[in-house]
């Protein structure tokens, strides 16, 4: 593994980066795969990504709604409601090709491993600890 990013808060910010990065490494031949961990993983599972408060402003979703469309980013709802549609990154990131794992500690201590959406894969302890030494580069942090 070239890449491996650790997403562990509920911000559709960081996410929208994780993802951002991970593709770009993809494109450039690079292995990548994504744990979700904490805070994120529950989000996936059973919650919501929400916005830091100086990116939550209306002004400021509609700018980065149009600016993501633009990008190519998934974008859900139209007019006022219209924001970037963080499911449908990690769904494209997965039909991509990029691995995102659900981390097993969070998983078992939540209970959530059977209501992940199809775009996050349970990891087994071993195995994640496997993917952890192996991986060149870790950004983030469990």
């Amino acid at each position: 593994m070239d890449l491996l990013i650790v997403l562990r808060d509920a911000q559709t910010s960081s996410l929208v980066d994780a993802l951002f990065f991970a593709r770009q490494s993809k494109e450039r031949g690079q292995q990548v795969a994504i744990v979700l961990t904490q805070e994120a993983l529950v989000a996936a599972a059973v919650g919501t990504y929400g916005w830091p408060r100086e990116l939550s402003g209306q002004q400021m979703r509609y700018a980065m709604a149009d600016a993501g469309s633009q990008k190519g980013l998934p974008i859900k709802g139209r007019g006022e409601g219209r924001q970037i549609d963080w499911r449908a990154l990690l769904d494209r990131a997965a039909e991509e090709g990029i691995p995102i794992y659900g981390n097993p500690y969070w998983l078992e201590l939540t209970g959530l491993r059977d209501r992940l959406p199809a775009s996050v894969r349970p990891i087994g302890e071993d195995d994640l600890l496997d993917l952890l030494e192996s991986s060149k580069r870790i950004i983030g942090t469990l």
